[in-house]
């Protein structure tokens, strides 16, 4: 079983600007791996991802990261500020990957 849920509105902080992001959504750790789909470039939210202790860390659809970062990879691994938490991009999702 899986948990979805839209958290509207995005914010991050790339340190020089803050960026307002159309759609946000949030997971359970297991989400990808139960539907299956493999990440285009680094990799999904893992089991570990959810435990209380775990750092935070987010993916970004391929439209996001094409428009936002011009399809840039080296924006993996960086970390943002979203929802007002510092969280590490883990993750590109392939362009077919809208939403869940």
């Amino acid at each position: 079983m899986i948990a979805y849920g839209t958290v509207g509105r995005l914010l991050y902080d790339d340190g020089k600007f803050t960026h307002a992001l159309p759609f946000g959504a949030a997971v359970t750790a297991n989400a990808f791996n139960y539907l299956g789909v493999s990440p285009l470039l680094g990799r999904t939210i893992a089991e570990e991802d959810g435990r209380p202790d775990a750092p935070l860390v987010f993916v970004l659809n391929y439209r996001t990261w094409q428009r936002e970062f011009g399809g840039d990879p080296k924006v993996l691994g960086k970390s943002f500020i979203v929802r007002g938490a510092q969280r590490t991009l883990v993750g590109i999702m392939p362009a077919r990957f809208k939403r869940l």
